[in-house]
């Protein structure tokens, strides 16, 4: 993107991110290209330079990498629904009723996630530098019925409104990347520090980028049956949490803590958004060495690698001193920052034995990140660390009495499987408790 078109459109970024700033003011239409005022000189500008090679350029890539991303939440939405199932095999639920489970997700993710992910694979080897304008207009003339009854609020009166729109979403999307950069707090883009006058106060901020439930922060969900999306202070207002700690584990945690078996916890939030006074906004694999999982060998020390003979995935898990680490290494690492580091995840649980039983004081979730040449050592050597960037953490559980089984159901496991991908391994390294 050249340096005046990111100039004009940070002015829009500006302007939306702006303190007495209304999303829902009268010029919105969710889900909707819309030109509003401040885009203007935007439209014009890239009307002007349309057949540009390198805006055309820009704008197949990044169409591509939302491709990538709607294929990513499909293959999620479809891993979601066999793991529920795999829980109600687990219940005791009548064979008949397991069976038709099965049918009814089976058919749900075939018509719901497989077709589209078939359709959109198709898509993203289709287009190309030539087609992807039409690409985009074939969208507008697929809805014009839509497009025509709002046309007065968005402005958005004909095709090439639409393209220009639709490009300006794109390199929006691309400004907000730069300006808040998930694994990394843009201190100037802090809007929760700038408008709750109470984070410094806390010392799970400063030390880990976290915030810590007390007395007046309460987690808080906005419907009976959904995730605890906010953190509630009353002294001020609604604090919006993470959008990536996923709801399973919001809802999980929210329960533990509901139940009196967490006592201090702490969460990541969205330090982009600012406080609310109300929630309107808001296969057969081989084990490398060590052993597998059982409460007798959480007593000893015991370092042990997995390796899937299929994926190329392993999983590293580190017995030390009433901890234990789970790390997950990819053969498909995800690479982030313009390719400057590697990302992994790391579940850390602190243990201890009452009675002969086991409990977890602490958990959390980080992303650790590697150098290249620290990845290639970390593959090998579970010592080594990841120190090209500080680790960020999005949960964190302390002096807590959590039983590692709770309605038979394994506490760790279910953590682990709502981050790690390679579910074939931690099933592995769970054998004796399943």
């Amino acid at each position: 993107m050249n340096e005046e078109l990111k100039k004009k459109i940070k002015k829009i970024y500006d302007y939306k991110n702006k303190v007495d700033f209304d999303p829902f003011g009268k010029d919105y239409v969710q889900y909707k290209p819309s030109i509003r005022e401040i885009d203007r000189e935007c439209i014009e500008y890239i009307k002007v330079k349309i057949d540009d090679v390198e805006l055309k350029r820009l704008v197949l890539y990044l169409k591509k990498e939302e491709i990538k991303n709607m294929i990513k939440e499909h293959k999620y939405s479809i891993e979601k629904e066999l793991n529920k199932l795999k829980i109600l095999k687990k219940e005791n639920l009548g064979n008949d009723k397991y069976i038709n489970q099965k049918k009814r997700t089976k058919i749900w993710n075939e018509e719901h996630h497989n077709k589209l992910i078939r359709e959109l694979e198709d898509l993203y080897k289709e287009i190309n530098q030539e087609n992807i304008y039409n690409f985009i207009i074939k969208e507008y003339n697929e809805h014009i019925v839509d497009y025509k009854l709002i046309e007065n609020i968005t402005k958005v009166f004909n095709q090439e409104d639409y393209l220009c729109a639709s490009i300006l979403e794109l390199l929006l999307k691309e400004i907000y990347k730069e300006e808040e950069p998930y694994y990394e707090i843009n201190e100037k883009n802090n809007r929760l520090k700038e408008t709750y006058e109470f984070i410094d106060e806390d010392e799970q901020y400063k030390k880990y980028g976290l915030l810590k439930l007390n007395n007046n922060r309460k987690l808080e969900k906005p419907m009976l049956n959904s995730a605890p999306y906010y953190i509630y202070d009353d002294r001020k207002g609604y604090i919006v949490l993470d959008s990536r700690v996923p709801d399973e584990v919001l809802i999980k945690l929210y329960r533990l803590k509901q139940e009196n078996l967490i006592v201090d916890l702490s969460l990541r939030a969205n330090y982009y958004k600012r406080i609310e006074e109300n929630r309107r906004i808001l296969i057969n694999e081989e084990r490398a060495f060590g052993k597998y999982f059982s409460f007798e060998n959480l007593k000893n020390l015991i370092p042990t690698k997995l390796y899937s003979a299929v994926t190329n995935n392993s999983l590293w898990i580190n017995i030390k001193n009433g901890s234990i680490t789970f790390e997950e290494l990819l053969d498909d690492f995800e690479i982030e920052d313009k390719k400057e580091f590697i990302k992994t995840q790391v579940i850390h649980c602190e243990y201890f034995e009452d009675k002969g039983k086991f409990y977890i004081s602490h958990i959390d979730h980080e992303y650790i990140f590697y150098s290249f040449d620290e990845y290639e050592e970390r593959i090998k050597d579970i010592e080594q660390k990841g120190n090209i960037k500080k680790k960020l953490k999005t949960f964190k559980v302390d002096n807590s009495k959590i039983p590692f089984i709770i309605d038979n159901e394994n506490i760790l496991l279910f953590f682990l499987n709502q981050y790690f991908k390679s579910k074939d391994l931690l099933l592995e390294y769970f054998q004796k408790y399943e």
